[in-house]
């Protein structure tokens, strides 16, 4: 497993944590949302995803990664 701390913008509220989650869930990668630094702690098979991968999901939902 691979981790990795991505710096997001726009995080806000439980909203955020809850929807960000599931999408990373949905691919195979256990996130953890820090709304206190804007951050997202990943962990991930790069044997399945590349971290380009997970930043499209996140973007996705509408988030920018920095």
């Amino acid at each position: 497993m691979r981790q990795a701390k991505l710096v997001v913008s726009g995080l806000q509220g439980e909203e955020s944590i809850e929807v960000l989650q599931e999408a990373l869930a949905r691919i195979g990668v256990e996130g953890q949302v820090d709304l206190t630094t804007g951050s997202v702690e990943v962990a991930f098979d790069e044997t399945d995803l590349t971290l380009e991968e997970i930043n499209q999901v996140i973007t996705g939902q509408g988030y920018e990664v920095m």
